[in-house]
């Protein structure tokens, strides 16, 4: 019996338990190329997908973007998922010309008081001055 097939997915599942441990989740998936998978071109897009939390960090491969496996692997997490929109927030902010820290500072402090989408729209990087 090889290594995977008997520690594999119990290393997995382990992994899995201790990122949603934490308080704060990050997911993130990039494109890469896999030469010489079966039944698939050379040239097709595939998905390395990162998961880190909690004292832990797990790499997946998904041949597609498909993302319903993330439900199962967060299915008791409780805690705050920091993903694409905070790294959004940051390049817009860079884009509009602000200084991306003391934008998202800014951002935070004011969020609270924003008592509907128009407030938060304004509170967006295109429409503030750096």
């Amino acid at each position: 019996m090889q290594f995977h097939e008997k520690y594999g997915e119990k290393i997995v599942a382990l992994l899995e338990k201790q990122i949603t441990q934490g308080s704060i989740l990050h997911i993130d998936e990039t494109t890469m190329q896999v030469m010489r998978e079966e039944n698939r071109k050379n040239t097709t897009k595939s998905y390395a997908w990162t998961f880190s939390g909690g004292n832990a960090v797990l790499f997946t491969y998904r041949p597609t973007r498909e993302a319903k496996f993330i439900y199962d692997i967060l299915e008791n997490y409780r805690g705050a998922e920091a993903a694409c929109m905070f790294y959004s927030l940051v390049e817009t902010a860079k884009v509009n010309g602000h200084d991306p820290f003391a934008y998202l500072v800014n951002l935070f402090k004011a969020l609270p008081y924003a008592e509907n989408d128009g407030d938060i729209e304004r509170l967006m990087p295109y429409n503030q001055r750096p």
